[in-house]
């Protein structure tokens, strides 16, 4: 695989992200036995003066520490590597959030043709209709955006081409301009680039970043994305991770069935629905998609239901074994 892939890595020591970012490293690395893809993780100076010891036993790769204003937050300074992205990295590179699991090996991505592509936001189709979006568009500044094209800035398809250098240079200027209009979210002055430079973000399919509205197509899904709501950083999975590091049990269970693992499944706290949700429910995954949708918005719910299935099924197969 030639095109490179890029986390950003920007953390306090009270959140999990570190977590996250070695999970998806190693699912990355599953796939990707042979010919693997250049890993690059951008930092700033604050985060890798907090981690820098962990990254050679985990077996990070080694960072590029770039120097943020010290008044930024942590979010803030996440969203300034973001869109200094095409500076900072040479060559072509696929973005990913680090709250993400990659399925299929990426190799792929090499054929894309287009300077610059993402996912359409929530896999709902391009044109931005929600109100909540439209809304924060209004406070950054940024005008009449209904219907225009609205992607998700989760991953991101760069060649190393002039216009993606401009896209990014005014992505960056006018997401400091949203900033200083209290809006520190960078996918608004995303959009208004696009338009201003008269749209030269093409579509990647959903496969590519599958979130809100893409599970209908698990079976196809190269990268899962799976968001960091609040309950999720105190989930069972990254404190198992942070004790007993990447190559746990759970987190084993977790990038070998990464299909199975909708984003409301990291909201889980107990070890042994965890490892249903990447086990026991798989079959019904691979045999009966509509049934396994159904599941996945119900999972809280049906959290002692599936147990009491998981009960019965033990039993008939132990009875099985017997006989």
């Amino acid at each position: 695989m030639k095109t490179k892939v890029v986390y950003i890595f920007v953390s306090q020591e009270t959140d999990y992200y570190y977590e996250m970012m070695l999970l998806s490293i190693r699912s990355i690395r599953l796939h990707h036995k042979v010919g693997a893809p250049d890993l690059v993780v951008l930092t700033d100076n604050d985060t890798y003066q907090r981690f820098h010891k962990k990254w050679h036993k985990d077996n990070v790769p080694p960072p590029i520490v770039v120097d943020i204003p010290q008044e930024y937050t942590t979010v803030q300074r996440s969203r300034y590597l973001k869109t200094n992205l095409r500076k900072l990295v040479t060559g072509d590179f696929l973005y990913t959030d680090i709250d993400t699991l990659i399925c299929e090996p990426l190799n792929e991505i090499d054929y894309i043709q287009s300077d610059v592509a993402m996912v359409a936001n929530g896999n709902n189709g391009l044109p931005l209709r929600s109100q909540s979006d439209i809304q924060l568009c209004k406070q950054a500044g940024f005008l009449h955006q209904e219907q225009q094209p609205y992607f998700n800035s989760g991953v991101i398809y760069s060649k190393d081409t002039p216009v993606a250098a401009q896209l990014f240079d005014l992505w960056h200027c006018l997401w400091l301009q949203s900033l200083q209009n209290g809006v520190h979210q960078d996918q608004p002055a995303l959009c208004q680039s696009n338009i201003r430079l008269n749209y030269p973000i093409q579509e990647l399919s959903t496969i590519w970043n599958c979130h809100k509205g893409g599970y209908h197509i698990l079976s196809k899904v190269k990268v899962v994305h799976y968001f960091t709501f609040n309950s999720l950083h105190r989930t069972i999975l990254f404190e198992q991770i942070r004790k007993e590091g990447v190559n746990c049990s759970l987190a084993d269970d977790i990038v070998h069935n990464p299909k199975t693992v909708g984003y409301s499944f990291f909201t889980m706290r107990d070890e042994a629905f965890a490892k249903y949700i990447t086990s026991e429910l798989l079959f019904i995954y691979e045999t009966l998609p509509p049934l396994f949708r159904f599941l996945t918005s119900l999972s809280c719910l049906l959290k002692r239901p599936a147990f009491f299935i998981v009960k019965i099924k033990n039993r008939l197969k132990n009875k099985y074994v017997k006989a």
